[in-house]
């Protein structure tokens, strides 16, 4: 069967998280999938939760696209109501349930049309609030001793740590040629602490 949500997942094994750049190994029962950009963030929630629950099939023609459509309006307001600043979001790191919970589901996913610094920054940040979710903080302080960064992550938690993989991400990104005329600055997020920017030199 091509419909069963391992399909649309990474379900084991080496994954490279987007914007910092790190390989981690899945902890068990955590599936993984980076999407990019993504016209709609709440279509995307909506969709994979349908796909995981077999209500919709994720190769679909373009027709049952089409009938899947009022399926797929209902359960874009169920998503608004579980996340009500959904619609406010650059990125999101969101996970599902699968086969009754046993299974995590993660999924990144940032809005089209970001400039490059902040799809960068996006990525680096969601990949942090997935390092965090699973538990897996100290992969993120690992990367900043590598870049010599004297910063203790593990005295940060929420959008604070995550912040640090923003900063990560573009440290990496600025190592690649990329430009930074400023750190991203996000709807309903805080700012980045001054005393994280100084420890990256940014």
């Amino acid at each position: 069967m091509n419909n069963l949500p391992e399909n649309y997942f990474q379900t084991h094994g080496p994954v490279t998280l987007p914007g910092i750049d790190e390989t981690i190994q899945l902890p068990r029962r955590v599936w993984f999938r980076y999407d990019g950009e993504v016209p709609s963030l709440v279509q995307n929630v909506a969709e994979t939760g349908l796909i995981i629950s077999g209500r919709i099939d994720q190769n679909r023609s373009r027709i049952q696209r089409l009938l899947d459509w009022p399926v797929i309006a209902v359960a874009k307001e169920v998503v608004r109501q579980k996340i009500p600043n959904i619609d406010n979001s650059a990125a999101l790191c969101h996970s599902h349930d699968v086969h009754n919970g046993r299974i995590r589901a993660y999924v990144i996913a940032k809005m089209q049309g970001l400039k490059l610094s902040d799809g960068v920054f996006a990525d680096g940040h969601e990949s942090g609030e997935f390092l965090q979710s699973t538990k897996m903080q100290q992969a993120l302080q690992d990367a900043l001793e590598q870049e010599n960064v004297k910063l203790n992550t593990l005295l940060y938690d929420g959008e604070d740590f995550a912040n640090i993989g923003g900063l990560l991400a573009l440290r990496r990104g600025a190592q690649k040629g990329m430009e930074i005329s400023r750190i991203p600055t996000f709807k309903g997020l805080p700012d980045v602490l001054p005393e994280q920017v100084k420890a990256f030199g940014l």
